[in-house]
Parts: C-alpha cells; structure tokens; sequence
C-alpha cells in the first residue's frame, strides 16, 4: 500500500496508508527510546495501548474518534519494542485552528453557530468526567457536515482518562488549553460567549468570572505566539 509521513517527533511517527479500500488507515506508531526506556515503563501499557482504550472508552460514550482499527505490540519479553494504533484516516478534517482560519476568512457569519457546537461537544466530553490531558487545538480535528453543522473528533488519546470527577482546576486547564491554541481572529467577546455555551444551565456558569481569571492565569503560561496571541 501507499504511505504518506504525516508527523514525526522524537517520540511518535504518524502516516496514512492508502489501502484499495473506500477510506485508508492513519497509523500511529510510538519509537522505542532504548533499553533504559522500556525498563522504566515495564509496569506500565503502552501509549498504543492507551490509546486503543480510550478511543474504544469515547466511542461507547457517544463522543467522536477517529474509529479505531488495531493495537500492535512488538515485544521482547515483557518489554514492549513497538508499539502501533492503527485507525480510520479522516481525509476531509482539519486541525481546529486552520479551520477556525479558514472559518473567519470565509464564512464569518457562521463564526457564532461554530462557538457553540465546539462549546457544546466540550460540555458533553466533561459532563462524562472524560479528560484530555493534552486538549489543545491541533488535537481536535472538524469535518464540516452535510447538513451545514460541524463534527469534531478528538486525536492523540494516550492521555485520556475516565471516571475522573472533574474539578475546576482541571476543567479551567482543559478550557485554557484550547484557549491559547486558537487564533487571534477568535476574539475576546468570541471566547467569553465559548464560555458562556459551555456553561449554560449548568452550576458552572455563576462561577464564570473565577473561571475567566483561571484560564487567563494559565494560558499566560503557554506558548502563544504561534496563534497570534498575547494574554494581557
């Protein structure tokens, strides 16, 4: 089959595999860092391992995956040397922030309608008590849907965890992290009303200003300026 390289770090290597069937694979793999590496995680899984789990754990939710095809493991003992997650590839997503670029340039109109369903799928994703470690915008994909409205799948799922209660802090933490990863065309009334979605109805909303406060305090903590953004 044909494969394309996607990313590559360090730690993990993603491609996509056009297969002969109507939609091809994204394939995952997480490198091996060495002997000393997989002795410190012998107790541990393996991040295609978590993975797998926590796309299964999302999809049984009602929450959108990319769907999950395969774990991989290649072990020497106990050790595990590779390990792979294999899953459908979403040829028509993006990453949130490009299309929350192309939404501002293109269709501005739509720019409230969008806040919403974004603030409504975070509302459902936490009102499960499921949280993403690592929920910044380029781990959230959009696919615009037939009917005009949007669909938004979570990636990058080592991190996941469920039956957590959330508390503030960690909610604040997952509210900062797409705040400062989201460009600057997104503008302050625009994440105030972010907000106000995600807190409707809800206990959380009389508590908005502690929130704002918390996620400004947070995201002055992240790295920014490739967004376009400077928290004051």
């Amino acid at each position: 089959s044909e494969s394309e390289a996607l990313k590559s770090s360090s730690k993990s290597v993603l491609t996509v595999h056009a297969t002969g069937f109507e939609k091809p694979l994204c394939v995952k793999g997480y490198r091996n860092l060495g002997l000393g590496y997989s002795l410190k995680n012998l107790l541990r899984t393996s991040r295609a391992y978590k993975s797998w789990v926590a796309a299964n754990g999302l999809t049984v939710r009602g929450i959108e995956t990319p769907q999950p095809l395969a774990l991989l493991e290649k072990r020497r003992g106990l050790l595990v040397m590779e390990s792979y997650f294999i899953t459908r590839w979403l040829p028509d997503a993006m990453e949130l922030n490009p299309f929350v670029q192309r939404l501002c340039r293109e269709n501005p109109g739509e720019k409230d309608a969008f806040i919403q369903s974004l603030a409504d799928v975070i509302q459902k994703l936490h009102d499960q008590d499921i949280y993403q470690a690592d929920l910044k915008s380029n781990n959230i994909l959009v696919e615009q849907r037939d009917d005009g409205g949007w669909a938004f799948s979570f990636v990058d799922l080592d991190r996941v965890y469920f039956d957590r209660r959330l508390s503030f802090n960690l909610r604040a933490k997952n509210l900062a992290q797409i705040n400062a990863s989201v460009a600057d065309c997104m503008t302050v009334k625009d994440r105030l009303k972010f907000f106000r979605y995600y807190a409707k109805d809800t206990s959380l909303y009389p508590e908005r200003k502690k929130y704002y406060r918390r996620i400004l305090e947070i995201g002055r903590t992240k790295i920014t300026e490739p967004y376009g953004l400077r928290f004051e």
